[in-house]
């Protein structure tokens, strides 16, 4: 109990340095937030801004800018060049539900909006949703929460359709 307490406590001090909770929904958060831009982008892309402004509740993953850089850009490039595997591949990040951080870390397995769950454990005072850190929790909008994890999340269906880009690529040459 005192390790979950502890990283609890240090969120809340990493939430400090998140972005200002006033936004409105979770849309109007991701917009107003630099190191969300990445994140934003896709979302509009995906046309899936207003489903996250509509009334929810959500919990929405978001992966910062860095998370998608740390993706190699043939990934990138093959999933934002799939209208499906993009939505796909967003919709893994949210859960139709309002969870805040102790409601997160006492599951083990999380099921999203697009059908997969994710696992979540924890590992002294840092906890995990499949290989992604959570790095800020609770941050609060209208329609649900946010919280900030350092790598995107990749359900099986995008890391099959990636693998089979890369396999038909390779083919090519």
């Amino acid at each position: 109990m005192y390790r979950l307490t502890g990283f609890l406590s240090a969120l809340v001090l990493t939430f400090a340095a998140a972005p200002a909770a006033n936004a409105d929904t979770i849309t109007d958060l991701a917009v107003a937030t630099d190191d969300l831009s990445t994140l934003t982008e896709l979302v509009v892309a995906a046309d899936l801004a207003d489903t996250l402004a509509s009334e929810g509740p959500f919990t929405v993953f978001a992966p910062v800018n860095d998370a998608f850089s740390a993706l190699p850009s043939r990934a990138v490039d093959i999933i934002v060049s799939n209208p499906d595997i993009l939505e796909t591949v967003l919709l893994y990040h949210v859960v139709a539900d309002d969870l805040k951080a102790a409601e997160v870390l006492a599951e083990r397995r999380i099921e999203t909006v697009q059908g997969e769950s994710v696992r979540v454990r924890t590992f002294g005072e840092r906890a995990f949703l499949d290989r992604s850190e959570i790095i800020a929790t609770d941050i609060d909008a209208d329609n649900g929460t946010v919280h900030l994890i350092n790598r995107v999340l990749l359900p099986r269906e995008a890391r099959i359709a990636i693998i089979r880009e890369y396999i038909r690529q390779f083919r090519a040459h």
